[in-house]
């Protein structure tokens, strides 16, 4: 796909015309340099903390949402339960989250990032995230719209049951 140098509506223009075929072989190609983009940069950042995706991935969301319990961590990051608890234990083997009981549900144990959680994430480097949300950030509003539009159908199509 050229697309670069006539714009967005050049790029729509020649993808009305792609025969059925070729549009799936370019969907899949575009998400495959899209996952190994992400999974390059979270790996790479992970790395220098001595973690795994999964842990930073992990980390990153209770920096940005605050304390959460296991289930909400598992289902916003597509994780199982099983994962997600042994994802846990390793990082508070590390002492880099607490579980605490929920003071107003005794039953539910609340997941939280600690100093040395924090300060970990502090030394990773700019991620794969923060290059994309800097250049999304310069998109005019029509523009991130339709690729917000996009990528949530996107989503909903890679979660769907099969049907």
């Amino acid at each position: 796909m050229s697309g670069q140098d006539g714009g967005i509506s050049a790029l729509m223009g020649e993808l009305a015309v792609i025969p059925g075929r070729e549009q799936e072989r370019e969907v899949l190609a575009a998400l495959g340099r899209i996952l190994r983009s992400a999974g390059s940069g979270i790996r790479e950042a992970g790395r220098g903390a001595g973690l795994g995706a999964s842990h930073l991935l992990v980390l990153q969301l209770l920096e940005a949402q605050g304390p959460l319990k296991a289930g909400e961590i598992a289902k916003d990051l597509s994780f199982s339960k099983s994962t997600i608890t042994a994802i846990l234990d390793t990082l508070e083997e590390r002492k880099f989250i607490l579980r605490d009981r929920h003071e107003e549900d005794g039953r539910s144990v609340l997941v939280s990032l600690t100093d040395a959680g924090k300060r970990v994430l502090s030394l990773i480097p700019d991620t794969f995230q923060s290059h994309f949300l800097a250049r999304f950030g310069k998109l005019p509003d029509w523009e991130r719209a339709l690729v917000l539009s996009a990528l949530l159908r996107v989503s909903e199509l890679l979660v769907a049951p099969p049907i």
